[in-house]
């Protein structure tokens, strides 16, 4: 995971959503009070929250976003032997 300062990414902010868009790879920025934000493509966003979806939590399962909601069929069951 690449990380830089505002600072940074402020001077070339399109460079850097290139390289996170085009290379999958986060970017982690930083200010000056040392507080971190991570930018992510919106593929990779999605996929991640389709895992959170997905992944058993002792909370229960989360619904799922009204995107993807009544979109799916059940094509038969899964068997093991």
């Amino acid at each position: 995971m690449q990380a830089t300062t505002l600072n940074e990414a402020t001077e070339d902010l399109l460079s850097v959503i290139n390289r996170v868009n085009n290379y999958h790879e986060p970017v982690v920025i930083t200010d000056k009070s040392h507080k971190s934000v991570v930018i992510m493509s919106l593929d990779d966003f999605n996929a991640w929250q389709d895992t959170v979806y997905y992944t058993p939590s002792s909370s229960g399962r989360r619904k799922p976003s009204a995107k993807i909601a009544g979109k799916g069929d059940i094509l038969g069951d899964i068997i093991t032997l």
